[in-house]
């Protein structure tokens, strides 16, 4: 039974690496304005959703790392996946709907820098919560802008 859980697990942590790495060249900020405001909150609820079901399932089965840094950078994803996901939790309706505004608001901003252009809508979400946060996103974008340009 066990068994089946860690490959369920892994299955799902290598679907979020496909999902969270691939570009493939697509114009993602073509489709992230492509969409009005329903469609845009809608996609990230359910970007909230997926998130919080993984972090649920996986934070159970940290594997067994190789090195300090393997993780480092494990438990780094898994904060930063879980502060996305909690920004969302306020207790308040009126509030979570002003943040979600912001928050697409801050997407929108994003992509109108031209180099942010390939970077999949899934990572915009953590950057967007990021800077949310008040936290640094110039070292993620950069990162990011790296792996998806041409």
């Amino acid at each position: 039974m066990a068994t089946k859980k860690i490959v369920f697990i892994f299955i799902i942590v290598l679907g979020l690496i496909c999902f969270m790495e691939n570009s493939c060249l697509a114009n993602e900020s073509d489709d992230w304005n492509s969409m009005n405001y329903i469609y845009k909150t809608t996609y990230v609820w359910g970007v909230i959703s997926g998130v919080s079901m993984c972090i649920k399932q996986i934070a159970e089965y940290a594997p067994q790392f190789t090195d300090k840094k393997n993780e480092a950078e494990y438990y780094a994803i898994l904060k930063d996946n879980y502060n996305f996901v909690t920004l969302f939790m306020t207790g308040d309706k009126k509030k979570t709907i002003d943040l979600l505004k912001t928050f697409t608001k801050v997407i929108d901003d994003l992509y109108k820098e031209s180099a942010n252009t390939y970077i999949p809508i899934e990572n915009m979400c953590i950057i967007a919560s990021r800077k949310l946060r008040g936290e640094p996103i110039e070292s993620l974008l950069g990162e990011l802008r790296k792996k998806t340009l041409p």
